[in-house]
């Protein structure tokens, strides 16, 4: 990270091109309590373990039901019948127009994830299906942000 600025109450950090891909973890501290908004690739766990303390905190970017959303139809954890489409997965393999494998592990696949589905709306597909990974914690920031993308 390069540092710290102050901007309309948010706290901001800004470090360039993130290795990680998708957007950070957001937390709130009211009353000295740290409360989880969005999770990202940092879990709350580690917040606490490097002492977030209390401060500042409002709403913030990027919590709204639908946040970057694709153009193409996004589907998750399965494919439509019809039509030409991608198959984004990093387990199970299957036949579309269009397949792309992920990295099997968290932080890969999350570097990598906002890229694809970029690459695959500018591709003139009628829709982009990503097998969805495991509801567990280091998957839940991943997770959230597919949920957000496929919100209509």
């Amino acid at each position: 990270m390069c540092g710290k600025r102050s901007v309309i109450g948010f706290a901001v950090l800004e470090g360039g091109p993130s290795r990680v891909g998708i957007e950070s973890t957001v937390v709130s501290i009211e009353d000295g309590r740290v409360k989880l908004l969005r999770p990202g690739m940092i879990s709350l766990g580690e917040l606490e373990q490097v002492g977030v303390g209390p401060g500042l905190s409002h709403s913030a970017p990027g919590m709204h039901d639908r946040h970057y959303s694709p153009r193409t139809r996004l589907y998750l954890g399965k494919r439509p019948g019809t039509g030409l489409g991608a198959w984004v997965w990093y387990r199970t393999r299957a036949s579309a127009a269009r397949e792309v494998q992920l990295p099997a592990d968290p932080l890969g696949y999350a570097a990598r994830l906002y890229d694809t589905l970029h690459q695959l709306d500018h591709a003139g597909l009628d829709w982009i299906a990503v097998e969805l990974p495991p509801e567990t914690v280091e998957w839940s920031g991943i997770v959230d942000r597919l949920r957000r993308a496929s919100y209509k």
